[in-house]
């Protein structure tokens, strides 16, 4: 075990290897696939698939309820006792299933009323085929948390890969076969449909816990915990969006076209920090429970700079090509994002270095606390662009937006030395 708590090991090179592997066909699956429906499909039925997207995610966010976060700290925690570990994962998915088939037939029932309010008859029919994927969505993301609580981060990583490839494949056969958009939703039916098997029998969780006592006192830790991480959650998803919805508020459609595609880089750059994030995440729980500030403080200062470095050489890549996207869209689309991506990489650059850590809340058994700093993150964020965008439109977005990413890495320090006593912050041993 002394490997594993002197910072960055073979492991989590080889985790973070795998883990950008999945990353890499995910960001491949979304490009191919939002091309292949406007090209063949039109622009219209893009939306449409875009909505039912949406709606998955956001949905399957919902019915999980934070208990995967709350299975892959414990799991993390109790790694060695695989009975516990069977215990913590079975309670944990049937729970999470409750909820899930709750949200399904709610969604399946509502599916109508909600097509009539968009005005969209596709969109309500793609959420009723999609309904049953957020049950199998939610236990699907309970299971990938006892792989990620267990470092099991290969098949963690591989099983992504097989939900986006099932995805891909569905969704090729229905666009080339020329049916309607809304059967674009049997793609994320599928994919989880296949998925859920195999991870049952990878982590075992279908076993019932039958120790009745200890399989309620789990399923109430698991609540507590959901119930605090859930908030977190949103707002963590919600925090690169701010600065879009306000933009909706106080210029045109045209503006925010421009604002939104170079938005769409900057996500990407921002989930290069995410995905050292899910291998940091058990790897943060492991040293905490030692209690000794110098351990976490070790693995910060290693696991920052690289993650700035990773994001370093891809921003530049990015930036360096960007004008050669002027082959496929208008000139001054181009220069203008390039624009917006300047400012908000350069903000992001000093983020980037805590986002794999920024979870250290979370895995100290302070799911409020992390949500808290999630909503001070956002609170900064709303007010910076409700105070710039009025004067200096999407520049002012970027500023605001750049700035709050600063302050964001500014507030995980001190959130440290206030809630876990880090005198020093993350960086600096005390």
């Amino acid at each position: 075990m002394r490997q594993l708590y002197s910072g960055i090991d073979k492991k989590f090179f080889g985790d973070t290897a795998w883990n950008y592997l999945a990353f890499s066909v995910m960001a491949l699956t979304g490009i191919l696939l939002n091309f292949l429906i406007a090209w063949k499909s039109g622009i219209e039925s893009l939306g449409v698939f875009n909505q039912i997207y949406a709606a998955y995610v956001i949905l399957g966010q919902l019915a999980v309820f934070g208990i995967n976060d709350s299975v892959q700290k414990n799991t993390a925690e109790r790694s060695k006792d695989i009975n516990l570990v069977h215990l913590i994962g079975s309670s944990a998915l049937y729970l999470s299933l409750l909820f899930g088939v709750f949200l399904s037939i709610l969604l399946f029932l509502l599916s109508e009323i909600i097509a009539s309010i968009i005005e969209s008859n596709q969109v309500g029919l793609g959420l009723k085929i999609v309904a049953p994927a957020i049950a199998l969505f939610a236990i699907n993301k309970v299971m990938m948390g006892v792989l990620n609580g267990l470092r099991k981060i290969r098949a963690f990583s591989i099983a992504q890969i097989i939900r986006l490839v099932v995805i891909l494949t569905t969704c090729c056969f229905i666009i080339f076969d020329g049916r309607p958009a809304y059967q674009l939703a049997i793609g994320f039916l599928m994919a989880e449909i296949l998925l859920a098997p195999i991870l049952l029998v990878i982590t075992k969780t279908w076993k019932w816990p039958f120790n009745k006592n200890k399989s309620l006192t789990w399923i109430t830790n698991h609540l507590k915990f959901g119930v605090k991480a859930l908030s977190g959650g949103f707002l963590s998803e919600s925090y690169l969006r701010i600065d879009i919805l306000m933009l909706a508020i106080f210029v045109g459609d045209k503006e925010i076209g421009v604002y939104s595609f170079a938005a769409m880089f900057i996500e990407g750059l921002f989930q290069l920090s995410v995905v050292i994030r899910t291998v940091a995440n058990p790897i943060l729980v492991q040293l905490i429970i030692q209690k000794n500030v110098s351990l976490v403080i070790s693995f910060v200062r290693k696991v920052a700079p690289l993650s700035m470095a990773i994001y370093l050489i891809v921003a530049c890549a990015i930036w360096f090509c960007f004008p050669f996207l002027e082959i496929i869209y208008p000139n001054t689309l181009i220069v203008e994002s390039r624009k917006i991506i300047l400012i908000l990489s350069i903000g992001l650059l000093i983020y980037s270095a805590f986002i794999p850590v920024e979870y250290v809340f979370l895995q100290s058994g302070m799911p409020g606390k992390q949500s808290i700093l999630f909503l001070i993150n956002i609170t900064f964020n709303l007010i910076l662009n409700l105070a710039l965008i009025p004067f200096l439109g999407i520049k002012g977005a970027a500023i605001a937006t750049a700035i709050s990413f600063v302050l964001s890495a500014l507030n995980v320090n001190i959130c440290s030395k206030l809630w876990l006593g880090y005198s020093k912050g993350l960086l600096f041993k005390p």
